[in-house]
């Protein structure tokens, strides 16, 4: 998907459309956006700190997802997601008594929002008790000089 914006030489009138930005998919049909959904997009897309699924408007938000793709939004497998649905960690619906589960997109995104802000203060606990208990302080230079030739 790429969203651009059209720059061609044409017309006076074509060239006030071809002005406008749009929203282009991979088999390159163009879909029109006014600059306002433009510049929300732009700044969703360019405000993410990565490119994986967080990349999403608010109206895909309330998309359901089956257990496999919300597996790999997550990068878990499909059996590490459904034991967390019955631990009642991430909330789904299930239609029919014996049938699929369904996620939201949103609730998806929030469970991962917390699990990477989980990651990040342990890791940044590690960091201190090691700082803390002079980890940093070792001097390895007498280990790396018996790889030197």
């Amino acid at each position: 998907m790429t969203i651009a914006r059209q720059a061609d030489p044409m017309p006076r009138k074509a060239q006030q459309q071809s002005d406008l930005p749009f929203l282009q998919g991979q088999d390159g049909e163009r879909i029109p956006l006014s600059v306002k959904l433009y510049q929300q997009i732009r700044d969703l897309v360019l405000s993410s700190p990565s490119s994986d699924c967080e990349q999403v408007t608010p109206a895909e938000q309330t998309q359901r997802l089956t257990t496999g793709q919300a597996a790999q939004i997550l990068g878990i497998s499909q059996r590490t997601l459904t034991r967390m649905l019955d631990r009642g960690l991430i909330p789904y619906s299930r239609p029919q008594a014996q049938g699929y589960r369904f996620l939201n997109l949103e609730d998806v995104l929030a469970y991962k929002r917390q699990r990477d802000q989980q990651t990040r203060h342990s890791l940044e606990n590690m960091r201190e008790n090691a700082s803390q208990a002079g980890s940093y302080d070792v001097d390895y230079s007498q280990y790396l000089a018996q790889f030197k030739d």
